[in-house]
């Protein structure tokens, strides 16, 4: 039986196997500075992309619906890592996600609206299967990806969405190369736990 959890390791062989093992669990908070930078640059990193970034074709060609649903989640997660020192993230840290690491468009001006992201996705789809006024979903269909309806939404194309919140994760990725800070921070949020899928055995009296 597969089960999710938030433990630490799991019973299968994922891409970083070949790195020479699976990845450590976080340091601890007590750890060196130093410690702690290295594990994020380099574990946490590796553990992102296998266990959260490596599914989302699966739910893209499945269901871009709950594609939608999940790439909502990695905002807030992702976010919480960039946070650190909060027991859950809130709708700054969500919409301050987006406004960081989001890419711009090339004049300067933003790609995406953080507030009406943060209350048709997360707020709206998420938790109560509806969207808001902000935009409209659909997929393959990157030609009308942030066109407008004509009832003013703006469209969300799912496979569109998503490689502009891998660059996202890409542009978080790179501050914590360069920015030991964050990497303290990620650190924080990766001692409370991190998602994992474990093999877990059932006993049937």
């Amino acid at each position: 039986m597969t089960e999710y959890s938030s433990g630490a390791s799991a019973n299968k062989l994922p891409e970083w196997a070949s790195m020479g093992g699976p990845p450590s669990g976080p340091p601890s908070l007590g750890s060196p500075a130093d410690a702690r930078v290295v594990w994020a640059r380099a574990e946490l990193k590796a553990i992102l992309e296998e266990r959260i970034f490596e599914r989302i074709d699966r739910l893209l060609k499945a269901d871009p619906l709950v594609a939608f649903i999940y790439m909502s989640c990695v905002i807030d997660y992702l976010a919480g890592f960039w946070h650190g020192d909060k027991n859950k993230t809130d709708w700054q840290d969500y919409e301050g996600f987006i406004e960081e690491y989001f890419s711009s468009n090339p004049d300067g001006s933003k790609r995406y609206s953080a507030r009406g992201l943060y209350e048709d996705l997360r707020n709206g789809l998420v938790h109560n299967l509806t969207v808001g006024a902000t935009y409209a979903l659909t997929h393959g269909k990157p030609e009308q990806h942030l066109q407008r309806t004509s009832d003013g939404q703006t469209i969300l194309n799912a496979e569109s969405f998503w490689a502009d919140l891998v660059q996202a994760k890409d542009n978080y990725f790179a501050a914590l190369d360069r920015d030991p800070n964050q990497c303290v921070l990620a650190v924080k949020r990766a001692a409370k736990g991190i998602i994992d899928v474990v093999n877990v055995a059932i006993k049937i009296p």
